[in-house]
């Protein structure tokens, strides 16, 4: 069976993710705070299995036992894979302006939890014979400074660069039987994360008109289609270990 373990399922581009991975031999393991029910009624017969768990993976502590009961499920793999897609924008406004405990749980969000569950992932998969890949979704966020994005900026660099380390460790380890990592900026979709966006006062996010724009202007990407590359990379047969990229280079 191939396994995929998937943060942020229940919208977005995890939405999408999650409707768009199809086969028999496939099994999703879903990690969304909110219900998902409907979502696995509706993708059922797409797929072998759809397990669902419900988490804030902003409690990181708890991460460790999340991946414990998830591996639990996983029996002799053939293919296994984590994205790590869950991540929050906001707050958004200046350092200096904005609520210090959502600074902390923005980070926790969007840097912490999918370093640990990278770090969980590994450990678990380090003595399975199989193809092991994690895919960190990135942003342009993490080489581009945004007035008032500073904790997703920051974050998004860490995710970048975390994503490099563990390429190469995991080279120096185990040569071609560790596992495969990249992080992938999914360009500007059309999600709610963007509606979140176009809502600021123009003093939290001098660049909010631009964002307007480009929704009138129809040029954000289609979750559906920004999913299809996404799983186009996940199962590529020579996987780009340890890049950063652009879905614009896909």
């Amino acid at each position: 069976m191939k396994h995929v373990i998937l943060t942020g399922a229940s919208k977005g581009i995890g939405k999408a993710l999650s409707e768009n991975l199809k086969g028999e031999n496939i099994v999703l393991h879903l990690i969304a705070r909110s219900d998902m029910n409907a979502l696995k009624e509706k993708i059922k017969n797409n797929i072998n299995k759809v397990i669902t768990y419900s988490f804030d993976l902003s409690r990181s502590k708890n991460i460790p036992g999340l991946i414990d009961k998830i591996f639990k499920q996983i029996k002799n793999p053939r293919f296994i894979a984590l994205i790590n897609n869950a991540a929050t924008i906001k707050p958004i406004g200046p350092i200096g302006k904005i609520s210090s405990r959502e600074i902390k749980n923005q980070i926790s969000l969007d840097l912490i939890a999918p370093a640990i569950l990278s770090n969980e992932f590994i450990k678990k998969v380090k003595n399975i014979d199989a193809t092991k890949r994690i895919i960190n979704i990135s942003s342009g966020a993490s080489k581009d400074p945004y007035y008032g994005w500073g904790g997703y900026c920051a974050s998004k660099a860490g995710i970048d660069i975390l994503s490099k380390v563990i390429a190469i460790e995991q080279n120096k380890q185990y040569g071609n039987k560790g596992v495969e990592i990249l992080s992938l900026a999914p360009g500007i979709v059309n999600t709610k994360m963007q509606e979140e966006i176009r809502k600021q006062p123009k003093e939290n996010f001098i660049h909010v008109g631009k964002y307007i724009e480009y929704f009138k202007s129809d040029i954000l990407r289609d979750p559906n289609d920004v999913a299809m590359k996404i799983i186009e990379l996940l199962f590529l047969d020579f996987f780009p270990d340890g890049e950063r990229m652009d879905i614009n280079e896909l």
